[in-house]
């Protein structure tokens, strides 16, 4: 490769900086500060004279390739020593207090060595109820056989093999044993006894005594497995840990967040953070970055997701802005190669400014697109029907029902499971442990609320729905027409939806909800080794430093397959057990 390949061209650096400084503005991770102001001024007039000399043009055009380019995002910050108002030293640092992070700091600290966890967040909170784990305690005493070998090849294949399958196959071998710690944990630190928690065994997906699938043309295409075990986590698991954390006398330094990392040689020894008061170093003989994906930042999701541009809304933590990706990066990491996975949800209902937990439109009732046209398989799951809409124009559907919905059965029969159900008839997730936490996805209250909001459209006919839908009328009624024939066949003769879930449409009133893409998280993250060592861009270990959770990559290319419900919990839980043990091998070792 050339020279002028490896570098970056002028042109491309002024396309990508002018977009950054334009993200920045929108909360992308780093702000105009992080700059030092001699480089912010020189970029800004370069930008002005740019965007003078080129008035006629509407973009700039770049030859350099995405994975060369720099992006604003990916600038490191400067950091004046002056600037360092405090300094402390541990064995192991971990940076970010999520699941993975707290998980690997009481792993850490239950070995004797000192640890110190920064969090971003003011106060500790996570997303997610599903740990996905093969193997524990409660699946062995609940009968509930999984074959490791299936899932680990399922995996790899949902990941169309561009993945690592050995941190499959980390997690395949490991997570039950992780599970049975955390439960361990959980009943010694709140009182609650480890088979007071559900296993998440799709119950709705079962029908004629078929295991829970789904397929094409009565040709299955992909199984739910048992894998998940349901946890209250704000409620029961961080607590719980937490208040290990305390009795081991880890120390948790809320309202801090790592910005960079330092070296001394080809070691990482310590990390800059920044406090309400100023920037503070930790010195240590190992860090692991628990930071979480890149959710929360705008520049990045553009540059690695893509369909970051017809995301409706973003579900996850906006403080997740991939920080420790970037900080292992700014010390030579490698990271997945683009496109990164995202967990994509049908949840992005046009018309709400903030993300709804109702789910009636998230079923799998009839889908067409701007024309008025069904386009595809309607039972499917939920990254995998947020790619069939990213493929249509304007990249959404509506999703149209009939008043059918106030039937539970009907709701049963769709199949709905994990967040995408709605009935708590067979486990009911209300009660129990999940008492001050209550999983609740659907609520007849919150559908009429929607459809006075204006995001649920409701309409006496079907001329009325598709005049208030803007497609074509007769088109609209064509489609209805044929789906509602299909039905009466019990036959999907134009796509193989599953008969069971072909509910026709003919009693009104009627409805129709515009949905494109939701974001909860992103799944791609920096190169790392079975024991989570973080690799350079030439593949060797970057001695001392560690990634795990989503920070990490290896495991998920291109979506989520929530069929293996609740392995990115699991994912987070087992690689920031192991990572912590191995740090704590090498500090033990130096």
């Amino acid at each position: 490769m050339s020279q002028e390949r490896k570098s970056l061209s002028r042109r491309a650096f002024l396309a990508t900086t002018a977009a950054g400084i334009v993200g920045l503005a929108a909360g992308a991770t780093i702000g105009s500060k992080a700059f030092p102001e001699k480089m912010t001024e020189t970029i800004t007039k370069t930008i002005t004279e740019t965007r003078i000399q080129t008035t006629t043009q509407t973009s700039t055009i770049s030859d350099v390739p995405l994975h060369e380019q720099v992006w604003s995002f990916e600038i490191p910050p400067s950091i004046p020593e002056k600037d360092i108002i405090d300094v402390l030293s541990t064995d192991i640092l971990v940076i970010g207090g999520g699941i993975s992070g707290l998980v690997a700091t009481v792993s850490a600290a239950e070995e004797g060595v000192s640890v110190i966890t920064l969090e971003k967040g003011d106060s500790p909170f996570q997303y997610g109820w599903w740990y996905g784990v093969i193997g524990s305690k409660l699946h062995k005493e609940r009968g509930i056989n999984i074959d490791k070998n299936h899932v680990w090849a399922l995996l790899q294949r949902a990941g169309l093999f561009r993945i690592d399958p050995r941190l499959i196959k980390m997690w395949v071998d490991n997570s039950g044993k992780v599970m049975d710690w955390l439960l361990d944990i959980i009943e010694d630190e709140s009182g609650i006894k480890y088979d007071s928690f559900p296993i998440e065994t799709h119950p709705e997906k079962v029908h004629n005594g078929e295991p829970p699938k789904v397929t094409i043309g009565g040709i299955e295409v992909l199984r739910y497995f048992p894998t998940a075990i349901l946890l209250p986590s704000n409620t029961v698991v961080v607590p719980s840990l937490l208040k290990r954390i305390e009795k081991l006398k880890g120390k948790v330094l809320f309202g801090t967040a790592g910005v960079q990392l330092l070296k001394d040689g080809d070691k990482v020894v310590g990390a800059v953070a920044k406090t309400k008061d100023g920037y503070i170093k930790i010195n240590s003989k190992a860090v692991i970055l628990a930071t979480g994906g890149y959710e929360g930042n705008k520049l990045m999701l553009r540059k690695y997701i893509p369909e970051a541009d017809s995301i409706v809304h973003v579900l996850g933590k906006p403080l997740n802005t991939g920080d420790g990706i970037l900080m292992a990066q700014w010390v030579g990491a490698a990271i997945d190669p683009w496109p990164h996975a995202p967990m994509l949800f049908d949840w992005g209902l046009y018309g709400t400014k903030v993300p709804t937990l109702e789910n009636i439109f998230r079923q799998p009732w009839l889908a067409v697109n701007m024309f008025g046209e069904r386009f595809y398989n309607e039972d499917n799951i939920y990254g995998y029907t947020c790619k069939a809409y990213f493929y249509q124009p304007g990249h959404f559907a509506w999703v149209i029902w009939d008043d059918k919905w106030r039937d539970e059965e009907i709701l049963l029969r769709m199949g709905g499971t994990v967040c995408e159900r709605t009935t708590n008839k067979y486990i009911d997730l209300t009660t129990g442990v999940f008492s001050n936490e209550p999983i609740i996805f659907h609520k007849e209250e919150w559908v009429e609320e929607l459809i006075n909001k204006g995001a649920i459209i409701r309409a006496s006919t079907i001329d009325e729905l598709a005049s208030k839908m803007g497609v074509p009328i007769e088109t609209l009624k064509k489609t209805i027409n044929r789906y509602n024939e299909l039905a009466m066949k019990g036959i999907d003769e134009d796509f193989g939806k599953d008969p069971h879930k072909l509910v026709a449409i003919d009693k009104p009133p009627y409805y129709a909800a515009k949905v494109g893409p939701a974001l909860l998280v992103t799944l791609s993250g920096v190169r790392v080794t079975p024991e989570l060592n973080v690799l350079s861009k030439d593949w060797k270990v970057i001695k001392g430093l560690y990634a795990v959770g989503n920070t990490c990559g290896g495991f998920f290319a291109y979506e989520y397959p929530v069929a293996v419900t609740g392995d990115s919990m699991g994912r987070a839980i087992t690689t920031g057990y192991i990572a912590a043990k191995k740090a704590v091998e090498y500090v033990k070792s130096l």
